[in-house]
């Protein structure tokens, strides 16, 4: 069973780094982290196909944030056998991100600003947004290092929801303030998640700032899939 680790916006696949080591640590070595363009949600469900096809067996979607639009959107693919959301966006057929985010509005919003067509938290609040929980030199790195995605994809909507087909498990952020903790804890149980953690306090990049938790939880979320 290969876990694919697949981050949201403002992320990159090196910000898994730290939930990659805590899987070693429990004898998981067949991960992947893919790195996705941001630029549209169907170019970037088409990257992690791809890489479902590349690992050859089966394997397990995880994506924090946007990235459950992508892993919702992928997860059809007859490989994948089960889906954890990290603090995701998890959508209906039909439903964009925009969509889902309007169900249970944070106050990201005034904080947002598009600047050469890539949406931005503006620099005096990534921090207290996206990543409350971590020291000014790990927020600067994530700042330096994520990747800024293109305005337009909150409006793709799915066209496919493979947690109606897949076994789906989801792990809340307690103090995300990008998407609600309410929000997260309405798109478990719509899902029907088969294992619901949360990690209090925890930021929107709580795979950073908290990969002990995340790595257990995706570790045994796999092994649920592989019994």
């Amino acid at each position: 069973m290969t876990i694919i680790l697949v981050h949201g916006l403002w992320s990159a696949a090196e910000h898994w780094r730290g939930v990659v080591e805590a899987l070693k640590s429990l004898g998981v070595t067949d991960v992947v982290t893919v790195e996705i363009p941001l630029e549209s949600l169907k170019g970037d469900a088409d990257v992690v196909r791809e890489a479902v096809k590349k690992a050859g067996g089966n394997v397990v979607l995880a994506g924090q944030g946007y990235a459950g639009m992508v892993i919702t959107e992928a997860g059809t693919e007859e490989a994948v056998k089960g889906l954890v959301y990290v603090c995701a966006l998890v959508p209906n057929a039909g439903e964009s991100s925009g969509a889902v985010l309007a169900a249970n509005p944070s106050d990201l919003a005034p904080d947002l600003e598009v600047v050469d067509g890539k949406l931005r938290i503006k620099d005096d609040k990534f921090k207290e947004d996206y990543c409350h929980d971590l020291s000014d030199e790990a927020a600067q790195w994530l700042r330096e290092t994520g990747r800024n995605p293109s305005a337009s994809v909150m409006g793709e909507a799915v066209t496919s929801a493979a947690w109606k087909d897949k076994r789906s498990f989801y792990i809340v952020a307690g103090g995300d303030r990008c998407v609600t903790p309410a929000n997260q804890d309405r798109m478990a149980d719509q899902i029907g998640a088969a294992r619901i953690a949360s990690v209090d306090g925890a930021s929107h990049a709580m795979h950073v700032s908290n990969p002990g938790e995340v790595g257990l939880f995706v570790a045994g979320a796999a092994r649920m899939c592989d019994a």
